[in-house]
């Protein structure tokens, strides 16, 4: 009992923003909790880390005591974050999987995150769609199925910014600069697999180990899969031709599959995936004073359903207790750039506290990667719920949105969701 009230009371000096959307609606009236949405898996994989990295930091003091110390205990740290991050159910490796699965989820397509088998190794699956559900996506919503391969690296960024608002904004106390490198590097070294002639002696061994349709992969290389269905905007999945097994269609996509302005575009964004490392939280700057107010700045690169995204984000919070995040849309595709722009609030002490985001852009038209036509959109979002004095927080979300891609929600078109669950802040 001692031990657990000294860890409780330990926690309290951390600040650990734990969330945990219990509904979502209308993804959750599909499949349930059974292929939670991309909200709910962020928020559990934001706590798991948050959870893992408490135990291990409140014995280890990773930022206390002399060079030794530190270097060692933050050694150890980054090992666990690792291993929980590439190969623990509710890692980052499985969130990566479950934001595949959001999409598919979204398209009534059943499936399956290999995480939960164990197997280890650099790639995981996401097995158990059938040939027709997929070709359905492809066939009738091409963006979404451009979306499909590329929303596991979507997620890994939404996290590092999710981790760096609580940061930020919280002065949530763990050390997460291993946490955060991982989620950098993570996206940047899948591009550079794909963008060579090495993916094709990957996808010959997955292909000749994997006999039966269930047992594939969706998608195969991520990287390879989402360029060569942004170049193949109106190609039916049939089109794919036989499974090498004769069984089933022939799902993945390989270096040589791509034309070779596919694959310099593929390169390009490896190269423009760098972008991602201009973050000072990566590198241990958690903000910068101006006076009475602190501030900080990010840049991420995102894959999107019609090209590419490079997102500007500038954190603010003024001494006068305002705290903002504004972000900078510039989106491609591959006839033109378009823009957008972003706020979002926290913290607002109304009746109950606020949260509000406001966004709006212009992206292609369709979502499609062959035109020059733009389409306005926006988004409004609100989060009310009181902070009891316990920091356990009650809350309700509204999420309203035209057409248009955003990171970290599935739709593409225009949808209106309700979120209802409870977040705590260790006080």
């Amino acid at each position: 009992m001692i031990t657990i009230l000294a860890l409780a009371a330990a926690a309290a000096s951390y600040n650990l923003n734990f969330d945990l959307p219990v509904a979502d609606f209308p993804y959750d009236s599909i499949y349930g909790l059974t292929s939670p949405s991309m909200r709910q898996s962020l928020a559990v994989t934001k706590d798991a880390y948050y959870g893992v990295s408490y135990l291990l930091e409140w014995p280890l003091q990773p930022n206390t005591g002399n060079f030794w110390h530190r270097l060692w205990t933050k050694t150890v740290i980054s090992l666990a974050d690792y291993q929980v991050y590439a190969a623990a159910p509710f890692g980052g490796g499985w969130m990566h999987e479950e934001w595949h699965r959001a999409v598919m989820t979204r398209r009534h397509t059943k499936s399956y995150n290999g995480i939960y088998d164990f197997a280890g190794g650099n790639f995981t699956s996401v097995s158990r769609e059938k040939d027709e559900d997929l070709a359905a996506i492809k066939d009738d919503h091409n963006p979404d199925f451009v979306r499909l391969s590329a929303a596991g690296m979507e997620s890994e960024h939404v996290l590092a910014v999710e981790l760096e608002k609580d940061t930020f904004f919280r002065k949530t106390g763990v050390w997460n600069g291993a946490q955060l490198l991982i989620a950098t590097m993570s996206p940047y070294s899948y591009l550079a697999e794909c963008a060579g002639t090495s993916a094709d002696t990957d996808t010959d061994k997955f292909n000749a180990k994997e006999k039966t349709v269930r047992e594939r992969d969706f998608t195969g290389l991520d990287c390879d899969a989402w360029v060569y269905d942004l170049f193949h905007e109106d190609e039916k999945y049939a089109a794919r031709g036989v499974h090498p097994s004769g069984v089933g269609i022939d799902r993945y996509r390989k270096w040589r599959d791509l034309s070779p302005e596919a694959q310099h575009y593929l390169k390009r964004q490896t190269v423009m995936e760098l972008w991602s490392f201009v973050d000072p939280f990566v590198w241990g700057y958690n903000g910068f004073q101006a006076g009475d107010d602190r501030w900080n700045f990010n840049v991420k690169h995102y894959l999107a359903s019609f090209g590419s995204a490079i997102d500007g984000n500038v954190f603010w919070a003024s001494g006068s207790g305002v705290n903002a995040l504004v972000t900078l849309h510039n989106y491609w595709n591959h006839e033109r750039y378009f823009p957008g722009i972003e706020v979002q609030t926290f913290g607002w002490e109304l009746p109950v506290e606020t949260d509000v985001r406001a966004a709006g852009w212009l992206q292609p038209k369709d979502q499609r990667f062959f035109t020059r036509k733009a389409a306005a959109g926006g988004l409004l979002d609100v989060t009310v719920g009181p902070r009891l004095a316990n920091g356990m927080r009650p809350y309700g979300e509204v999420v309203g949105k035209t057409a248009g891609w955003v990171a970290g929600n599935v739709y593409l078109e225009p949808n209106v969701s309700v979120q209802l669950g409870v977040s705590m802040l260790t006080l």
